[in-house]
């Protein structure tokens, strides 16, 4: 079984959009470990992030995950 401690902390919450209620930097680690665990295992996920300015390093003190989102959405209308 995988184990992403942060992922699992955050998924465990009651109510996590809730502000209040997350930890402060439980997202950003929880996305963090997300996103090292897709550079690890995912085949093309890194040389992807680094056809768009990111690399896994960046993801290690990533605090705008809008970076990433705005990847995806290159991605997704370049597919289209």
């Amino acid at each position: 079984m995988i184990h992403l401690p942060y992922t699992d902390a955050l998924c465990a919450l009651t109510q996590p959009y809730c502000l209040d209620s997350v930890p402060e930097g439980l997202f950003d680690q929880a996305m963090g470990e997300i996103s090292l665990f897709h550079c690890h295992h995912t085949p093309g996920y890194e040389r992807w992030l680094n056809a768009n300015g990111l690399d896994a390093q960046d993801l290690e003190t990533l605090d705008d995950w809008s970076r990433l989102f705005i990847v995806t959405t290159r991605l997704a209308t370049n597919a289209g």
